[in-house]
């Protein structure tokens, strides 16, 4: 499994690691550059923020695409591993991407904000700005913290197998031409039954989100959660993994 991540890691770098620099480059020096071209420079950056973020997952898509259904796929799906470590190898690098993808962003517009805070010459104490972030830090409580770790890597995990089973599920006998008009179609149809089912929910189980319950002094005291949305990203987590591994073992047709 590990050597499969590794593979995986190491196979799609080159996607990544070419925009991650220039995008965090162009952090840096654009705010030093001349007012005009400066103001021209920070807009393409806030485009490319956006873009790389729709760039990721449309990458992450193609590697899938390319490397399991088609030339590659022969030597993919011949390798001495089951179809569950495929899958899962290709999760979890996929997982790392996108959370290395949300580190980078966030690291390029802090630089940016330092970068035009110190061309316009205004003083920066380092010290109150780490001892601001610790005091933040120390209003969140580590339940609170876990909880929405937990729910961000449920969020990532549930978009990332669903893109898989929306791309494994064409890959059959029964729909060799206009897959991508397929996928589409898949993907408004679960939709539409998921808006309808959530309809219908009782309103208790309709409300989304956390519920904080702050004490004096700002600090976050305990938490609610919708348990009922909890459970069902990871119902579809689970069934949007089964569905993938199936396809593979059962039905998949490589081009």
């Amino acid at each position: 499994m590990l050597k499969l991540i590794k593979y995986e890691m190491i196979h799609s770098y080159r996607n990544f690691a070419l925009v991650f620099g220039i995008f965090l480059l162009a952090c840096l020096i654009v705010p030093f550059l001349p007012y005009d071209i400066s103001a021209i420079g920070a807009s393409i950056i806030i485009f490319a923020f956006f873009g790389i973020s729709i760039a990721v997952f449309v990458t992450i898509i193609k590697n899938y695409n390319t490397s399991m259904f088609k030339k590659p796929g022969y030597l993919t799906l011949t390798l001495p591993v089951s179809s569950h470590e495929l899958v899962l190898s290709k999760v979890i690098s996929a997982f790392l991407w996108l959370t290395i993808t949300s580190i980078v962003l966030a690291v390029g517009i802090m630089i940016l904000v330092f970068a035009i805070i110190t061309v316009e010459g205004v003083p920066i104490n380092m010290n109150e700005f780490f001892n601001a972030i610790n005091y933040a830090l120390g209003r969140i409580d580590l339940g609170v913290f876990l909880i929405g770790l937990l729910q961000a890597i449920l969020e990532g995990l549930v978009i990332i197998l669903g893109l898989f089973v929306l791309v494994t599920a064409v890959q059959t006998k029964y729909t060799r031409n206009h897959k991508t008009a397929i996928s589409f179609l898949i993907f408004i149809a679960y939709t539409v039954i998921m808006s309808f089912i959530g309809m219908n929910l009782p309103i208790s189980m309709q409300e989304s989100g956390f519920i904080f319950e702050v004490m004096e002094y700002g600090r976050i005291s305990s938490i609610s959660i919708n348990w009922y949305l909890m459970i069902m990203t990871i119902v579809e987590i689970v069934a949007f993994y089964g569905i993938t591994v199936y396809i593979l073992e059962k039905k998949i047709e490589i081009e």
